[in-house]
């Protein structure tokens, strides 16, 4: 290992699932993911090492809606780096850590990035705040560099912190379940231009009838929502 290179994307997935589950020997052979279609054409070798663990934290959502990694991209950019704040995003969320939204300290006051974060976007400072009360992060240097792009060496001592809280019953242990995982319909990028239908696991899944007149000839309104738009990359729709 090489604590002092920037982590990439993949690097990160791989360690974080680990971690998840304690370790590459206590990892499940198969996880739900693994069955899942991925929008992403640069996740579909399964050579790699990383491609178990990124389509997993993909998926991985505990129920709230929030992935480790979102879907909302052109690709995955395996090789790419990431910025601190984001490595801190994948692992809580991996940890189904949940972000501190009720408070308003602000554990940086002195980095000025840190502070625009907090007028700006609420939830991202949300796990800033919280996992600085869990000692994810340590306050000691008074700027959290959330931009820069993250070691690896730093990206394993928040893992280890996490770890440990776990350990110390701070942080309750995920223990991924098969219902913890997001499970999307059945589009890749070879079906994506092909209609709706049972047979490609595609259908409006919601109708909302709006009003309803009856009589001899009766009037309905009612529309639908295609699930297309469930799980496909927001990017994919244009500002």
């Amino acid at each position: 290992m090489i604590p002092n290179r920037e982590a990439t994307r993949a690097e990160v997935a791989k360690t974080s699932l680990y971690g998840v589950y304690r370790g590459k020997y206590f990892t499940p052979s198969h996880l739900p993911s693994d069955n899942y279609p991925v929008i992403y054409s640069d996740l579909t070798d399964n050579t790699k090492y990383y491609y178990q663990a990124a389509r997993a934290l993909l998926y991985l959502e505990y129920g709230d809606g929030v992935t480790p990694f979102d879907r909302n991209r052109l690709e995955f950019a395996p090789e790419e780096n990431i910025a601190r704040v984001h490595v801190l995003k994948v692992l809580m969320e991996a940890f189904n850590i949940q972000p501190d939204m009720e408070g308003t300290d602000n554990p940086f006051p002195n980095d000025a990035n840190v502070k625009a974060i907090a007028q700006r976007d609420p939830r991202t400072m949300g796990y800033i705040r919280r996992a600085a009360s869990l000692g994810i992060i340590t306050t000691a240097n008074q700027e959290f560099r959330p931009y820069a792009y993250c070691l690896r060496g730093e990206a394993f001592v928040m893992l280890y912190r996490i770890m440990k809280a776990v350990d110390n019953g701070k942080v309750t242990d995920p223990n991924p379940q098969p219902a913890d995982y997001f499970e999307p319909l059945n589009t890749t990028m070879k079906t994506i231009a092909l209609g709706v239908g049972m047979s490609m696991g595609n259908f409006s899944h919601y109708t909302k009838t709006s009003f309803a007149i009856s009589g001899t000839v009766p009037l309905v309104f009612a529309h639908s929502y295609n699930s297309y738009n469930t799980t496909l990359p927001e990017v994919f729709f244009g500002a």
